[in-house]
């Protein structure tokens, strides 16, 4: 096999023909500015053409259902093996997708219970179990010698002739005495009795009357006859019963037998175990209330009519179509006019003034009762129908929507709606009679929703103690719980000891994600691959890089080569291997600018990463640090939310702000789940979602907030960075203005891909035509009409400056700052995004291409461009690092502190020790992530911070050399 992967001419996207040699079976780092042309050249040429030369290799047969890889522009690609690129983008949208499936750990704990584990009834907490006649012969012999036993055969049906022909069939078989209801009784005593009682009276079952033959008695001894006329008293019972037998001591319990799985002390029956009976993505084991989910949504009353001091002709009603305040010929409002005549309320009538019985009818239906309703569609002639309810109609048309995640209905019912805990299985997402099965005393949903590091402790100890614990099946359980400890023992490595198996994987941030899938990477010990990763560090506090630098290498150990796009300066250090792409970004960049050893790219001067790596360049802490605006504070009391500890904290208003702490600390729960959720709520007057009561204080000083996070800007192709920050309607206009279109009597609709007018028809505007293959992936191919450029031919045309639309949309952000100079009104935003660093994009690229980083930044420049002076925003961003260079890092802090200076907060969830560094304000959480997290554990300036011995933050920023000086200026 050769030593190196030699690239040749690769040209892809900004890549100027470049050349180079990667070392195989190295730990290869691959960095520059954002847009330079790392991904274009690690994923899009080398990746790319990794898996097509895969797919070429297999049959047509074997490549039905996957996804058509383009051929990369690159002239020669040698030394290629087959890749797997993990990138920084959540696995799966399915709900049911967990860090168990993901890993497959939940196959083994699945294998574990239906192999070892013990059911224990509910009622008596006595063992469940199948017993045979061999198994019950032997139960009795293992009685004491000389007890008195009664062996008993229940009744548990009434045949059609009646309790007396019962009583005859009974005699006949030579049977004399019987216990009815526990009182016994003679075969002629209980004839005179039943013939003096109704049928009825005389019900069997469970619940009913209780009918039991006394097959015989016997008192225990040693002798080996006595077991065979145990055995043949053990087989009659059984005949005559129907496969159930009841043997009552003289003393001590009474035990019953059945021929189920269930409880030998009170007949509770349970079904026995099968391979998917402890899958809740089988129907044997899903709970049939939430099918496997562990959750469903609830309407939410305070959310469908968050102020009920308005009326419903005031619009109190949060839903579309129903706010009919200007709508008094909808349909909407004619059935709340037929519902206030019916139960005789005025519609200008206060919603809290309401008689119960209206309002009941207004949420709940008519119960059936038809209304008198006008029909708008015919004159305003009555109609009789039913009205199900406001809550019946979200349910309806939630349900009617539940597979498609993209309906926008959909999102705006879950508007009114939360998603709460399955009241049946109460999150376990399975049946309830799989949780009467333990291993050791645990259930599997104690297995599933304990965090990682506890589980792992837990599996420990039952390995330790398996000779006693699992006794006969001590040999079939050790290895399952092996293997589920070496694969727990990767994610804990990784960091990620704070997630539990239950966490389903659209929770999981794009870091979490990449990491968790490496564990399984590992885990298959594959050999001779190539890793694609995609910034592993993202999520990760400085604390844990070296554990995820640990585990590239051992992954690379094995003999695979370990290609990574990393801006992170440790992993850099680490690196067996440094590629600096560059110089700059878009068209200044598609460069080899340095590579080789980390310390050969250290003394390239023309390398701006080893100028930041070498220290001859970094970004500087401020000379001085803000104090809270006027004194003020926002002030959080007594949160606890998910894992925080009756957490109180305050944050110093007109401060740039920072909140730190390991991985699952609690930092998102505070900032999103608390902060802003508690701030939203009270602006939009709508109810806060929160588990727990907390107290904000100091809020009034607040004028709005704004979340500005890492979720897509958008879900389809439709959706651009020229649409999302509002430019594109003003360059559609300005196309619109020029001479060829007000010839052609073009408007600036005419110039827009989402609507009919100028965009090709053919493929509706989107360049491409894409075909749904029912069991494949769907297929794009490039639109043959407009090949690919989205417009009709008179639209394109039309040109403003030599430039039709379509190559306007092909310019990159930078292009078309420069392109659109004289046009203030697109200028700005264009300008905004290139300070961003985001002038390598291309105004018409497709939202679902753009990684969270960047749509956080493109939400950035959508806000700043909006910003109005004279208010008190509080500006709240998650992790803006992500994705980007140190030299982006500086441009990113530069808009920042302005957003500040004007009077602005910006709280941040950060790891990045650049950004800390320069905060005004550090509030640090942990110590550690889950149970042991939640907890303040610093906070001031980030000198102060440096100075706590229990920060794992304040280590870190220590070793960049900040000292505390007491003259500084505090916040």
């Amino acid at each position: 096999m050769q030593n190196y992967i030699v690239v040749k001419g690769a040209r892809q996207h900004n890549l100027k023909n470049i050349s180079l040699r990667i070392p195989r079976d190295q730990l290869v780092v691959f960095t520059g500015v954002s847009g330079s042309g790392k991904s274009s050249l690690v994923f899009n040429t080398l990746y790319a053409e990794g898996r097509r030369r895969l797919m070429e290799s297999l049959s047509a047969y074997e490549r039905m259902g996957l996804r058509k890889t383009e051929e990369a522009d690159v002239d020669l690609i040698e030394g290629l093996s087959p890749a797997i690129a993990m990138e920084q983008k959540t696995v799966s949208r399915n709900p049911r997708s967990t860090v168990g499936t993901l890993t497959e750990i939940s196959s083994f704990v699945r294998l574990l219970f239906s192999r070892t584990s013990r059911a224990v009834c509910p009622y008596c907490q006595e063992a469940l179990s199948v017993q045979t006649r061999k198994k019950i012969t032997e139960q009795i012999l293992h009685c004491s010698p000389d007890t008195s036993i009664e062996i008993y055969a229940p009744i548990l049906s009434m045949p059609h002739e009646g309790p007396v022909a019962l009583l005859k069939e009974i005699q006949k078989k030579g049977y004399t005495q019987l216990s009815w209801n526990q009182k016994m009784l003679d075969v002629e005593q209980a004839e005179v009795l039943f013939s003096s009682m109704s049928p009825q009276a005389v019900r069997l079952g469970k619940g009913d009357s209780q009918l039991e033959v006394l097959v015989g008695r016997i008192t225990i001894s040693a002798s080996v006859e006595q077991r065979k006329d145990i055995q043949a008293m053990v087989d009659k019972a059984l005949d005559l019963g129907d496969g159930w037998i009841q043997i009552r001591p003289m003393v001590d319990k009474r035990f019953v037998w059945n021929p189920n799985f269930g409880c030998s002390c009170c007949g509770m029956v349970a079904s026995e175990i099968s391979a998917g009976a402890f899958s809740s993505n089988s129907p044997l084991g899903a709970c049939p209330t939430c099918t496997g989910l562990g959750t469903h949504y609830e309407v939410d009353l305070e959310r469908v009519i968050p102020d009920r001091s308005k009326s419903l002709a005031e619009g109190a009603i949060q839903l579309l179509g129903w706010q009919c305040e200007q709508e008094k010929f909808h349909k909407n409002r004619k059935i709340l006019e037929g519902l206030a005549t019916r139960y005789h309320f005025e519609l200008s009538t206060a919603v809290k003034d309401l008689p119960d019985e209206a309002l009941y009818a207004v949420l709940y239906g008519t119960q059936g009762e038809k209304i008198a309703i006008e029909n708008p569609a015919t004159g305003g002639k009555l109609m009789h129908e039913r009205f199900a309810g406001i809550v019946n109609l979200i349910y309806e048309r939630f349900n009617a929507n539940a597979k498609d995640e993209m309906s926008a209905m959909k999102a705006e019912d879950k508007e009114v709606m939360r998603e709460q805990v399955c009241p049946s299985c109460g999150g376990a997402r399975l049946k309830a009679e799989r949780l009467l099965y333990r291993v050791g005393d645990k259930m599997i949903r104690d297995f599933s929703n304990m965090p990682l590091v506890e589980l792992y402790a837990g599996c420990d100890e039952l390995l330790r103690t398996a000779p006693q614990v699992f006794e006969s099946l001590a040999a079939v359980a050790q290895p399952i719980l092996q293997e589920i400890k070496t694969r727990l023992t990767l994610l804990l490595d990784m960091g990620l000891d704070y997630l539990n198996l239950n966490r389903p994987v659209t929770l999981l941030s794009g870091g979490e994600s990449q990491r968790v899938r490496l564990t399984t990477q590992l885990s298959s010990g594959l050999m001779g691959m190539i890793y694609i990763l995609d910034e592993p560090s993202v999520g990760l506090h400085p604390k844990d890089t070296g554990k995820m630098i640990a585990m590239l290498h051992r992954l690379r150990d094995l003999g695979n080569t370990i290609l990574v796009v990393e801006h992170d300066e440790e992993i850099m250090a680490q690196a067996d291997y440094l590629v600096d792409i560059g110089p700059g970004a878009g068209l200044l960049g598609g460069e080899i600018v340095a590579q080789g050893t980390v310390e050969e790219v250290m003394s390239n001067s023309k390398s701006l990463t080893g100028q930041y790596l070498s220290g001859k360049q970094g970004i500087p802490v401020p000379t001085q640090r803000r104090k809270a605006c006027d004194g003020k504070y926002l002030e959080v009391l007594g949160a606890r939310e998910n894992n925080l500890q009756n957490l109180n904290i305050r944050i110093p208003l007109g401060c740039l702000v920072c909140v730190t702490g390991v991985s699952g600390s609690g930092k998102t729960t505070l900032v999103h789940n608390v902060i802003y959720e508690k701030l939203r709520s009270r602006l939009d007057g709508k109810s806060a979602y929160l588990k727990h009561d907390v107290e904000l204080k100091g809020e009034a000083s607040i004028d709005q907030v704004i979340c500005i996070d890492q979720k897509p800007i958008g879900r389809t192709p439709r959706s651009t960075p020229a649409t999302y920050v509002g430019v594109f309607d003003a360059i559609r206009k300005l196309f619109a203005r020029t001479e060829i279109a007000k010839q052609l009597q073009r408007k600036s609709a005419h110039f827009s891909f989402n609507s009919p007018g100028g965009r090709c028809e053919v493929c509706s505007g989107l360049g491409v035509i894409v075909t749904e293959m029912q069991f494949m992936s769907d297929v794009e191919m490039v639109c043959e009409t407009c090949r690919g450029r989205r417009y009709s031919e008179d639209i394109l045309a039309i040109t403003y400056h030599e430039k039709n639309i379509a190559d306007v949309l092909e310019m990159s952000i930078e292009e078309a700052a420069v392109f659109f100079a004289d046009q203030p009104d697109i200028y700005g935003k264009l300008k905004l995004m290139n300070e961003l660093g985001l002038g390598y994009m291309k105004l018409g690229q497709s939202a679902t291409t753009l990684s969270g980083g960047e749509a956080q930044r493109i939400k950035l420049v959508e806000e700043l461009s909006q910003l109005k002076k004279g208010r008190s925003l509080l500006y709240i961003l998650d992790e803006p690092t992500t994705g980007l260079h140190p030299d982006d890092i500086q441009r990113l802090l530069t808009i920042l502190q302005q957003l500040v200076d004007e009077g602005n907060t910006v709280l941040i969830i950060e790891h990045n020790l650049h950004l800390i560094k320069t905060a005004d304000y550090v509030i640090d959480l942990g110590p550690e992530g889950g149970t042991r997290g939640g907890q303040l554990v610093a906070a001031g300036t980030p000198e102060q911070v440096a100075t706590c011995e229990h920060s794992h933050t304040g280590s870190f920023l220590r070793n960049l050399g900040m000292d505390y000086d007491e003259n500084e200026v505090r916040a």
